[in-house]
């Protein structure tokens, strides 16, 4: 066999075991992608399910019951009610500006600013610029919006992003040992 074709002078063993690695390397990555992708979509139908229960509770109010229960809106879920006009008519206690344009129908991702830590005694009072999902739906001459906290369902994809690109590479090098292990294995009689 020529000198130069042995592939940067390593053995047959070390090759096999590279373009394992590499094929190796490129499932998993497909796999993390994959994976990724799956939970965030997940967690946003959740966070569709968790505006569609709020809003179907608003459903069949009378306006002056809708503005209410809007105004006592709290936690992750914030809304306002507005008039055809846009001008608003009721508003949970957190929100200070307008959510949506109510011109839009249905869900849009947009970002607002809210009170934090509101009614916490002995807390200052920050304002948040947080990013949510918004649910818009019209209600005979009033629309109603709702929006739900993305901050929980964007942890949850970091948080998987960073156990994939931690465990990855372990599992990559553990694959790439058992890998060469195995090639030279088979490999003995050849070599």
């Amino acid at each position: 066999m020529p000198e130069g074709s042995r592939g940067f002078g390593w053995s047959l063993r070390a090759r096999v075991a590279v373009a394992f690695m590499l094929t190796t390397a490129l499932a998993m990555l497909a796999l993390g992608f994959f994976v990724q992708v799956r939970v965030e979509e997940t967690l946003e139908e959740g966070l569709r399910d968790q505006l569609e229960g709020a809003m179907s509770g608003l459903d069949g109010l009378s306006p002056d019951e809708r503005a209410r229960a809007v105004e006592r809106l709290s936690g992750d879920i914030h809304g306002q009610v507005l008039s055809a006009d846009g001008e608003v008519v009721a508003s949970s206690a957190a929100v200070i500006e307008k959510l949506v344009d109510p011109a839009g129908d249905g869900y849009e991702d947009a970002r607002i600013q809210v009170v934090d830590d509101l009614g916490e005694k002995g807390e200052n009072v920050e304002i948040d610029d947080e990013q949510v999902v918004a649910l818009t739906r019209r209600f005979d001459d009033e629309v109603a919006v709702l929006a739900v906290e993305r901050e929980d369902t964007d942890d949850a994809v970091a948080a998987v992003r960073r156990q994939l690109l931690i465990s990855g590479p372990v599992a990559l090098a553990l694959a790439g040992a058992l890998g060469y292990g195995v090639a030279g294995f088979g490999l003995r009689p050849v070599e």
